[in-house]
């Protein structure tokens, strides 16, 4: 099974976007154009999702997967990644990632997995644990582009495809 651990802020809620009052609470959309290319990405490798997101926190896997239709989305979450105290503690962004990496790499480890992606906007690459995110992990940036770039769209469907 191919997995994507998925971070929200920064890769489909971009900081563009306004908060909107919804069933679930105050939160942000998704950005169209982000949805579009995640949704091609998701049909071009059948990978499933498992969510890395602080929204994980929030809301129930059950609202998860209605908030992701409400937003377009053609698939919802499967899982989540367990809640590591160093991110809890975090007081910098460089330990919040290395928090999200242990989080992702603890859900590897247990269930595995051969086939995955990590696509988040912490740098989980440069967290500690480069070698264990080499050829696994798409870096979204902090430009709020998210994964509205083709190229990330491209890379993270050759990682999983193994066309990488």
């Amino acid at each position: 099974m191919k997995i994507i651990f998925l971070d929200i802020d920064g890769v489909l809620a971009l900081g563009k976007i306004k908060r909107k009052e919804t069933p679930w609470g105050n939160i942000y959309r998704f950005d169209g154009k982000a949805v579009k290319l995640f949704n091609e990405l998701l049909e071009k490798t059948g990978a499933e999702i498992v969510l890395s997101s602080d929204w994980k926190k929030q809301h129930s896997l059950h609202e998860m997967r209605e908030i992701f239709e409400w937003n377009g989305v053609i698939k919802g979450p499967i899982s989540f990644t367990v809640n590591s105290p160093m991110y809890e503690e975090a007081e910098s962004m460089e330990w919040m990632a290395g928090g999200r990496a242990w989080e992702i790499k603890e859900y590897v480890e247990r269930h595995e997995l051969k086939e995955w992606i990590a696509l988040d906007d912490l740098k989980l690459h440069e967290s500690g644990h480069a070698d264990f995110f080499e050829g696994h992990f798409v870096f979204c940036g902090r430009t709020f582009e998210g994964v509205k770039q083709t190229s990330l769209q491209e890379k993270a469907i050759k990682l999983l495809n193994g066309d990488a």
